[in-house]
This record gives C-alpha cells, sequence and structure tokens, in this order.
C-alpha cells in the first residue's frame, strides 16, 4: 500500500504534474539529487561504505550543475559520514570522508572555473547579492547592487518577517506537494526519523535545505525554486508521508480514539489519495489556463508584427523567449529600474517595439510600461520613448512603438 500510494503521489505531485514534461531541469536534478540521498543513505547501510559515500558526493555535485542549492546535497553523505558508527580501521573514515568531498569537487570545479575566467566570479549574475535582496524583483535591477548596508536598512523586523512569511509558504508547498493531508505523516516520520542512523542523511539534508530555502533564497523559493528542487527529495518524502499516516494516527488517537482504527486509517490514506489527485488537478488546470492567457495575448501581439512586416524588429517584452519563439523577434527584458534606465536598454538594443502583457488579474503591470508616455516611475519620470497611445491594443496586451530619441 505504501509504495502504491507513494506512485500515485509522484504522478499527481501538485503543480509538478504539468511542469514535469516541460524542457527544464527537473529531471536532471530530481535524478542526481534522489541519487546522492539513495547512495548516502546506503553508506550507512553498507559493509563497505566508502563507495556509496563517494558516489553521493559526485552525484550532489552532478545536481549543483542542475541547480545552485544542489550543493547542499552535500549534507546527505557528510551525514551519512558522521552517523556512521563502524569503520575499520579509523583512517578510512577520513580517507572516505575526503574521497567523496573531492568527488563533488571535482565535478564543480570546471564549471567554477570558467564562470571565474569569463565573468570574473564563480557565481555570475545576482551571485551572493541574492543574499541582500529585499523584493523579488530586485534581482533585475542593473541600476545599482543589493548590498548589505541597504539590507541592513531596511530593517531588523522586515528582515526577520521576510524570512518567517517564506518558511510559511515553503511549508505550504510542502503540503502542496505531498497531496494535503500527507503533511502530517511525512511530518510524524520526519521527527521519527530522527533517531533512525538510516534515515539521517535525508532528514538532515531536507532540515538544511528546508532552512537554507528561507533564510538565503527567502524570494526565490517561493515563486518556483523549491517546486525546482522537490524531484530530488520527493522519492523519500512520499513513501514517508504514506508510511507516517498510521503511527501519526495512533499519536493523535490519544485524544481521539476513533484514529486508531485500522479501517480508519486505511480511509485516510484513500480518502488523502482522492484528495491530493482532485488538488493537483485543479492546481494543474489553473497553472494551464494562466500559461495560455499569457500566451494567447503574446499571440495577439504576434498577429500585429506579422501585419505590420515587423518580425526581424527588436522587441521589449517581459518574456521575450515566449515571443521569438511565436515570431522569431529579437527581444531583451525590460530591468526593474525608472523609465531613464530602461529608456536606455532599448536605445541600446535598438528596440522598435514594446509588448506590454499583463498578468493574471493586473490592471497594470509591475513597471508602469501599460500606461505608456502618461506612466510614472518611483522617481516621478515619465517613458519619454513610448507614445501616449498604443500601435495595437486587445485584452491584457498593448504594443507600443518607441519614440526615436530627441
Amino acid at each position: 500500500l505504501v509504495a502504491r500510494a507513494g506512485a500515485v503521489l509522484a504522478i499527481f505531485g501538485g503543480p509538478l504534474l504539468v511542469m514535469y514534461p516541460l524542457v527544464d531541469n527537473f529531471a536532471i536534478f530530481g535524478a542526481a539529487g534522489a541519487t546522492a540521498l539513495v547512495c548516502a543513505t546506503q553508506a550507512v547501510r553498507a559493509g563497505h561504505p566508502g563507495v556509496w559515500l563517494v558516489a553521493s558526493g559526485a552525484a550532489a555535485g552532478l545536481a549543483t550543475l542542475a541547480r545552485i542549492d544542489g550543493a547542499l546535497l552535500a549534507i546527505a553523505p557528510a551525514a551519512a559520514w558522521l552517523v556512521r558508527g563502524s569503520w575499520a580501521p579509523v583512517t578510512s573514515r577520513l580517507a572516505w570522508g575526503t574521497a567523496s568531498a573531492l568527488a563533488f569537487v571535482a565535478i564543480v570545479a570546471p564549471w567554477l572555473w570558467r564562470n571565474v575566467s569569463v565573468f570574473g566570479t564563480a557565481l555570475p549574475s545576482a551571485g551572493g547579492h541574492t543574499l541582500w535582496l529585499t523584493t523579488y524583483n530586485e534581482q533585475f535591477t542593473i541600476s545599482y547592487e543589493p548590498t548589505l548596508a541597504a539590507y541592513l536598512d531596511w530593517g531588523v523586523g522586515n528582515i526577520i518577517g521576510s524570512k518567517l512569511m517564506a518558511w510559511g509558504e515553503l511549508t505550504g508547498r510542502i503540503a502542496v506537494l505531498l497531496g494535503g493531508i500527507f503533511i502530517i505523516g511525512f511530518a510524524y516520520g520526519l521527527w521519527e526519523g530522527r533517531r533512525r542512523p538510516g534515515l539521517a542523511p535525508f532528514v538532515a539534508y531536507f532540515v538544511g535545505m528546508f532552512v537554507v530555502m528561507g533564510a538565503v533564497f527567502t524570494f526565490h523559493a517561493p515563486r518556483g525554486a523549491f517546486y525546482h528542487s522537490a524531484p530530488g527529495w520527493l522519492p523519500f518524502a512520499l513513501p514517508m508521508a504514506v508510511a507516517g499516516m498510521a503511527p501519526a494516527a495512533d499519536a493523535i488517537g490519544r485524544l481521539w480514539p476513533f484514529l486508531r482504527r485500522a479501517r480508519t486509517q486505511r480511509f485516510l490514506i484513500f480518502a488523502g489519495l482522492a484528495g491530493a489527485i482532485v488538488l493537483s488537478l485543479v492546481g494543474s488546470g489553473v497553472l494551464l489556463g494562466q500559461w495560455a492567457v499569457s500566451r494567447g495575448r503574446l499571440e495577439q501581439a504576434a498577429v500585429f508584427l506579422r501585419g505590420r512586416d515587423a518580425t526581424g524588429d527588436a522587441v521589449m517584452t517581459y518574456d521575450p523567449a515566449a515571443l521569438w519563439s511565436i515570431t522569431g523577434n529579437p527581444g531583451v527584458a525590460p530591468p526593474f529600474d525608472g523609465f531613464e534606465v530602461i529608456g536606455g536598454v532599448a536605445e541600446a538594443y535598438d528596440v522598435r517595439w514594446v509588448v506590454v502583457t499583463l498578468g493574471p488579474g493586473e490592471t497594470r503591470d509591475p513597471l508602469g510600461l501599460w500606461d505608456g508616455a502618461a506612466g510614472m516611475d518611483r522617481d516621478g519620470r515619465r517613458p519619454d520613448f513610448l507614445p501616449a497611445a498604443p500601435a495595437f491594443e486587445a485584452p491584457g496586451v498593448r504594443v507600443y512603438e518607441v519614440e526615436p530619441p530627441t
């Protein structure tokens, strides 16, 4: 029952039902992450743990190449190395531990070296600046760099509040991925697993990952990073969640004895599976609907561009890759800055058209481009590179022809 129920939950894992088929790194990270956890678990149980430790370290390195938070998987072989009691001789513990660490480094070192040689830093793009973000969109600015000083000026209350909110949202994401009620069984399994050496690699990794996701990737994790890393730990979490339902019900049954009945516990599992399937189907349907609306709005803009024989012109839009897949227009996304900077980007990339699309429920885009020349940024400036009226307008989309610089 545990294996079958876990398999059902693996298929209907909330929005992953429609995310798994995407051209993305879900499969790569999931395979490498799960391998790292499995090998670390085997290192605790196997008679010859060294090879398993090295394999776990190497798999964690591969996962890191897919996603930077894959580095957290190194916690798993480290935990296995610490909790395993029998090493003969003692020097083999140090030797195999070192070998595992070197396997991880050997995988990621070429990537880090290339980053340094090409970009001048091991972590290009946002890199370490992610630590000092005060909003999600701040990572898209090019006019200034988030700093520790500015972050501290944000205030202790805001800093702590943002972390607590992130952990709260991540708890909700876990519930969605586990199908709702099964988060109870998972919580019980984690609590009991702290006493079992064989589960130490997974428990240590999951707790560490959860803490770091909220503390470091405060704005990224709730917006999708957590879902991207989930395929690595769900193969462990799902059977743990199902297996933990009965003992969790027994524990709660001290207050409500009805839950201790085997028939009641089976009902909870089957009802939970039905709820998980409905939750996944409904949530995935809503997500597909939102994607379809966004795609439809870009397709309306594409009809206009084709009609103006402008598919070779540079376009500024929030999702230039999606528009390119429809029309072939070269594109650039607007930075999260004031109109002066956005206009400078438009001029630098010789942008002729600005395609503005609204997200679900929006009446105005975050940067104010929707209003054309009447827009105003946070500094009180207006976009002098946009005309007052759009060249094309349809529900949720406007296309402006960029004014030539004066």
